[in-house]
């Protein structure tokens, strides 16, 4: 995980702008923060609608803080990404943002990698996703990070698992450096057959094994959109290897299980040849949207079985915001009417829209409020 600029202590400075509705991005990076002074900027937030991004890694927060940014959260609909990581907040401080996320509907991005997190406030978190519908990435890796016998484990692993069979709205939950292993791997696999919704599912350095790493692969074969299965330091293999490329030769959307580009091994190399073909692949589909060329039937197919690979490029590699692809794609979809080929709706965050947000911060602070009221993302 990246900690993001030099550690600031302005919140003095930046609390005056957060009263008046001037400020856009909350920034406190690395800042350390004296007990209870949070509790002015949480006050202030409950009537705030111009801050949509808070960034508050590093800076030494307990469950307090926690709990005071939660009561905000329930009344305030205009943050969109909250950063937490790096802090110390535990069970208490979970539960009290889980409770927030079942009444929020204005937050997309919640990050509370490094923290003092368990099972009890896994679940909590977990369970919260059955209810929120506009959360699009969660971050809760490396909850061990306090010692090797901490963390979240199997228990939390279910949890987002029976939970993501009914959220549609997350796309990217990060879970890696905990204590999951084979129960999660399996109760995943279940998942990963019904949502196709989650883009990114990070169980990197985890306890998943030959077993575990194999049943998630097997349910690439069916899943229509998971771009990114993250699972490196679980042990790997050459026999491992095969078999995961042989699961995931007919996905049409996976871009990534393992960082193949380090290693010339055959088997990498096997697993780099899918890859590639589906980024070239939504490359080409994404330029063609993009410049709004007649599709072929072909072209409509393609479309409709590619769109989270698409969409995952489009901003890097076709130069497409999330509103272009919207737009593109719902061009595309009339014209595959011709051939009676029904094209589905964008998924509703991937990276791409993730790295937009993080471009459009340097921008200016006023906010665009557009589709605020309805609770959907405003870039």
């Amino acid at each position: 995980m990246t900690r993001y600029g030099p550690p600031r202590d302005d919140f003095k400075e930046q609390l005056p702008q957060v009263r008046d509705n001037t400020l856009r991005n909350f920034h406190l990076n690395g800042g350390k923060l004296a007990p209870g002074r949070l509790r002015k900027l949480a006050e202030d937030l409950k009537t705030n609608t111009s801050v949509d991004r808070i960034d508050l890694c590093f800076c030494e927060l307990g469950d307090a803080d926690a709990i005071a940014l939660a009561e905000a959260l329930k009344v305030n609909h205009s943050v969109v990404k909250l950063r937490l990581a790096g802090n110390h907040i535990s069970n208490k401080g979970a539960k009290a943002l889980a409770e927030a996320l079942e009444v929020n509907h204005g937050l997309g991005t919640l990050e509370l990698w490094q923290n003092n997190i368990d099972d009890e406030g896994g679940v909590a978190l977990a369970q919260a996703l059955r209810k929120n519908t506009t959360l699009r990435e969660l971050q809760l890796s490396h909850q061990i990070y306090r010692g090797p016998d901490k963390g979240i484990g199997d228990v939390t692993g279910i949890a987002f698992a029976e939970a993501l069979k009914h959220n549609r709205t997350l796309a990217e939950l990060g879970l890696a450096n905990n204590q999951m292993g084979i129960p999660t791997a399996e109760k995943m696999a279940e998942m990963l057959k019904e949502n196709h919704t989650l883009a990114t599912l990070d169980i990197q350095n985890s306890k998943l094994g030959y077993n575990g790493q194999l049943v998630l692969a097997e349910a690439l074969k069916s899943n229509r959109g998971l771009v990114s299965l993250e699972l490196e330091g679980n042990g790997e293999s050459t026999e491992l290897l095969q078999a995961i490329s042989h699961a995931v030769a007919e996905n049409k959307n996976i871009l990534k299980v393992y960082e193949c580009g380090r290693s010339p091994e055959p088997e990498y190399s096997k697993l780099n040849k899918v890859f590639d073909r589906n980024r070239k692949m939504a490359e080409s589909l994404g330029k063609k949207l993009a410049r709004g060329a007649e599709l072929s039937a072909t072209d409509c197919e393609n479309i409709r079985d590619r769109l989270p690979a698409i969409a995952s490029v489009a901003w890097s590699r076709c130069n497409m915001a999330p509103e272009d692809m919207t737009a593109a794609v719902a061009k595309a979809r009339e014209q595959a009417k011709a051939f009676s080929i029904e094209i589905g709706d964008v998924p509703p965050m991937l990276p791409v829209l993730k790295e937009t947000q993080e471009r459009s911060a340097g921008e200016s602070t006023h906010v665009k409020h557009a589709n605020r009221k309805s609770g959907k993302l405003s870039i």
